[in-house]
């Protein structure tokens, strides 16, 4: 046998020269990504580094610009919240000298008070004050207009025209303290337009209005202070502000801080405050120039980013110095240097260690391939001649786990099939049928104990041996017109007997199935031994015989009793009658009462016979099955029992019914017994209601029969279906205690089942079942 390699030694050649490539390649390609990446660094690191500085300078504006629109949008919210703070002040002191004095002094004393008490109070600067005015009109405070006390001045406008404080009465009319906007005189400035915002509030003791205002523009101005010196807080990198003016040149923070610089030029003649201007006037953008020296601020090529505010007419911006950038870039450039050289080293080094690392791990990866090779190798080994599985949690890789466990299957596969055959072989050699393998020639090739014992010969003399024989075959016996209709067909079955040496015929039903297996076709024919079921029907025949006999008896009986026994008790009652009528004036009134009972009891005599006559007759006598719509059936019902429905006042629901096969007299019967009976035990306090109703359940109809009678106990519920039992005496409910069991009788004869679902006190449901005709 020629010598190959073992998959363990290709495998660790294959691993290694896999990882030196891969380590060739991924090293290479490493090295050429950084020497590609350094060039394209180099030469794109100024870019690159301008690039980030103007996007650091827009962002730093867009920071300041945020400070500012943080400021203007808080402006009304921050000047009213502080205008409300004053004036509650305000009431808190006039509350205070109020209660305070309210009982000492005389009430124009009082308002004194508190009004010179607010006269000299300022806020912001000095430049607040309060003011105060009765609701009636009539001013009780101007601190800046002393002369403008005392009059009425509800009917003051404003330079607008506005009627200002009837607009302030309407507020706190509604709501009792309010904000109001107008134009109105400023202490100091020239006109009576300013802008101005109030708050006021109604001190309820003194029926006064008092409140505070604030100047628009003044506050705006301290907004404006707020702002600048948060801007002037903004820093990045190691010397980088934030610059704003206004749109005059006036510098307001930042090297040119209280300056007009609106005539600064560089060195290449460009205005440059002019040209920021122009720029923030159009909305944002970059401006390069050459900054001059002037203060701390050195000279050199700069690039500026600014964005105006035209509200305000000022402008906010920043800027770098150029030369900072290429110093950057030059330092980025060594620092890329060096860490192009430190990756070149260590890269060599990981990848050396790289390619140590799968070397091993190869190398132990193929030991314990080897290893695991041994064990299947001596598995497959061993399978020949025993049943013993691979351990699959032992494989140390995947892979093998799965082909350890797929050779457990095949071997518990293989145990499973001999099982099987075993069993198999075992069913075959006990079955209680003879089994016999033919071959296609006709010829017995195998055959089980079974058919060895059904022809009392042993199982080697019968094997070799024609069939037909043995067993008699169909068709004359003819083996080749047998074949060829089993092989047409797929299967024949036949009956005959045979008659063992020395022993009694025994008779048989055989099946025989046509198979082909392996390219071989023959035929399995299984042979039954019936002699049991031909003495079970002969015993069924003389069953049957003796049936018709009791049958015959029992229609004799009932002739009998139709005619022999009600014939003396028809006498009996006649006579018993007849003396009544002529001896009764004879009689005393305890004989007439024993003649009562004679008659009373030779009635109901005369009553439970021809019940026991109905009873006998549902299976004895011969009936007419038809179609009954049993819609007809209850209404003919219902007319029968006509007299007791409207004396009872019962009330009858009688929902859809189908159309079924059976006796009419007899489904007659059964429903006009169990409906009534739903009025005959009826509730004595309430009103009967029946209920009659069907449903479709599998093949059977299910008829319900329900009442709001006095329903039954739960002991008594199997008995009433027993000929001649009665719950109740006699002289409370009459009847003979059959109508129950004629119904169970009816029900059962037409393959149904009947039964009682009751609740003593509340009401009782028959259910029957009849066959649903398909």
């Amino acid at each position: 046998m020629t010598d190959k390699p073992s998959i363990v030694g290709s495998l660790t050649l294959r691993i290694a020269l896999v990882a030196v490539i891969a380590v060739a390649l991924i090293g290479g390609l490493w090295m050429r990504t950084e020497i590609h990446e350094y060039s394209e660094d180099a030469e794109n690191l100024r870019d690159k580094l301008v690039a980030e500085q103007r996007a650091l300078l827009q962002k730093v504006v867009n920071d300041a610009v945020s400070v500012i629109d943080h400021g203007r949008n808080q402006s009304k919210q921050i000047i009213r919240r502080k205008l409300r703070v004053r004036v509650r002040n305000a009431l808190a002191i006039a509350r205070v000298l109020y209660e305070t004095n309210v009982d000492r002094l005389e009430r124009h004393l009082l308002e004194d008070l508190i009004r010179e008490t607010l006269r000299p109070i300022r806020h912001d600067g000095g430049r607040g004050y309060f003011f105060a005015f009765r609701k009636s009109g009539p001013d009780q405070q101007f601190a800046v207009k002393s002369e403008l006390e005392g009059p009425d001045m509800v009917p003051m406008n404003s330079v607008t025209g506005e009627k200002v404080i009837q607009e302030m009465l309407k507020i706190v009319a509604k709501d009792g303290s309010g904000y109001h906007t107008y134009a109105w005189t400023k202490p100091g400035g020239t006109g009576d337009d300013f802008k101005k915002v109030s708050y006021f509030e109604v001190f309820e003791p003194l029926d006064w209005v008092i409140g505070t205002g604030e100047y628009w523009s003044d506050f705006e101005k301290d907004i404006q202070l707020d702002v600048l010196a948060r801007l002037e807080k903004i820093s990045f990198g190691d010397e980088g502000y934030v610059f704003a003016a206004d749109w005059n040149g006036y510098g307001l923070t930042g090297p040119g801080k209280g300056r007009n610089m609106i005539e600064t030029t560089d060195v290449n003649g460009k205005k440059i405050v002019q040209e920021l201007i122009e720029v923030a006037k159009s909305g944002s953008g970059f401006v390069d120039y050459v900054i001059p020296a002037f203060g701390d601020q050195a000279a050199g090529p700069k690039t500026s980013y600014v964005t105006g505010f035209p509200d305000w007419r000022w402008y906010v911006g920043a800027g770098t110095y150029i030369g900072e950038i290429d110093h950057m870039v030059a330092q980025r450039e060594l620092e890329l240097s060096s860490r192009i050289q430190r990756n070149v080293l260590e890269t060599g080094a990981i990848l050396g260690v790289f390619l140590l690392v799968i070397t091993f791990t190869a190398r132990r990866a193929s030991k314990k391939a080897s290893r695991i090779h041994s064990r299947f190798a001596e598995f497959f080994s061993r399978a020949a001649r025993e049943s013993e599985g691979l351990d699959a949690e032992a494989m140390e890789f995947r892979e093998f786990q799965e082909l350890a466990q797929s050779a457990n299957r095949m071997i518990e596969a293989r145990r499973q099939a001999e099982y099987d055959l075993r069993l198999t072989q075992f069913a075959i050699d006990h079955s209680a049928d003879s089994i016999f393998w033919i071959a296609d020639d006709g010829i017995i090739f195998a055959i089980n104990e079974a058919g060895c014992a059904l022809l009392q010969a042993p199982c080697e003399e019968l094997i070799g041996k024609p069939v037909g024989d043995h067993v008699p075959l169909p068709d004359d016996g003819d083996w080749n017109a047998f074949w060829r209709r089993l092989t047409e067909t797929g299967n024949t079955t036949w009956d005959g007997s045979v008659t063992p040496p020395e022993s009694a015929r025994i008779p048989f039903e055989a099946v025989a199935n046509h198979l082909e297996f392996d390219n071989r076709q023959y035929a399995c024919a299984i042979v039954r031994d019936i002699s049991a079921r031909h003495r079970t029907e002969r015993e069924l025949a003389q069953k049957t015989n003796q049936l018709e006999t009791s049958n015959a008896e029992l229609k004799q009986f009932a002739y009998v009793a139709s005619h022999d026994l009600q014939e003396p008790l028809r006498m009996i009652t006649s006579y018993l009658q007849l003396l009544d009528r002529k001896y009764s004036e004879d009689l005393n009134s305890e004989a007439r009462e024993m003649m009562n009972f004679a008659v009373e009891g030779a009635t109901r005599m005369h009553l439970m016979i021809n019940d026991l006559l109905t009873y006998s007759r549902v299976e004895s006598a011969v009936r007419q099955m038809e179609a009954l719509d049993l819609n007809d059936v209850v209404a003919e019902v219902l007319m029968n029992l006509e007299t007791g429905i409207r004396e009872s006042n019962a009330q009858l629901v009688v929902g859809p019914l189908p159309t079924v096969q059976g006796d009419r007299s007899q489904t007659i019967r059964l429903f006009q017994n169990l409906i009534g009976n739903a009025i005959k035990y009826r509730h004595p306090t309430r009103t009967p209601v029946v209920e009659v109703g069907v449903e479709r359940k599998a093949g059977f109809w299910e008829f319900h029969i329900t009442d709001n009678g006095i329903g039954i106990e739960q002991q008594y519920q199997d008995r009433i279906f027993i000929i001649f039992q009665r719950l109740h005496h006699r002289e409370d409910y009459e009847g003979t205690g059959i109508g129950l069991a004629i119904c169970r009788r009816v029900v059962e004869h037409r393959g149904g089942r009947i039964w009682v679902e009751s609740i003593p006190g509340q009401g009782t449901t028959f259910r029957f079942t009849l066959p649903a005709e398909a």
